[in-house]
């Protein structure tokens, strides 16, 4: 999968425009069915791109876990409970069914990667920013953070496409 063909097919979906149009007038169902068939098309390409990262680094794209589960690399124990300060539009990594690392799109203005850096440390977790775009907005960045599997994942070379 060519992962920025599938970002700007991404972008080309949003440009359509969503006019102002009368709910009560003929045109408005023909407006609403176009909205959200762009939708629903945006919705599958950032899902196949979240999951071709995911290949990329050795991880399979899985179900919610806490960052306590991501750090001991468990495979359940609740669900996801990290400030929303460093957590944004999550999606998890997981690799033999253990937490493996959690992707975030995180909003933020000036990035200040001392920041997450230090509160990635401070819940033994690893900072990876990776060199790609967010699939969900242009005004968030990529944030991951690694636990023990994610981080064994990487260093035991798996193919990242580029990333590291």
């Amino acid at each position: 999968m060519d992962i920025f063909a599938a970002l700007a097919e991404i972008e080309r979906e949003r440009g359509i425009p969503e006019r102002q149009v009368d709910h009560r007038s003929p045109e408005w169902r023909k407006v609403a069915w176009v909205v959200t068939a762009s939708n629903n098309r945006v919705d599958k390409l950032e899902l196949s791109i979240a999951r071709e990262f995911g290949k990329r680094h050795g991880w399979t794209l899985g179900t919610p876990f806490t960052h306590e589960c991501l750090v001991r690399g468990g495979v359940h124990d609740g669900y996801a409970s990290m400030p929303f300060t460093f957590v944004d539009h999550p999606q998890y990594y997981r690799v033999n069914r253990k937490a493996a690392a959690q992707l975030n799109h995180i909003y933020v203005p000036p990035f200040e990667e001392a920041l997450f850096n230090r509160w990635a440390r401070s819940n033994n977790l690893t900072l990876y920013l990776p060199d790609l775009p967010s699939w969900y907005s242009k005004s968030t960045r990529l944030v991951v953070y690694l636990g023990p599997v994610g981080r064994r994942a990487l260093d035991d070379g798996k193919p990242i496409g580029g990333w590291r």
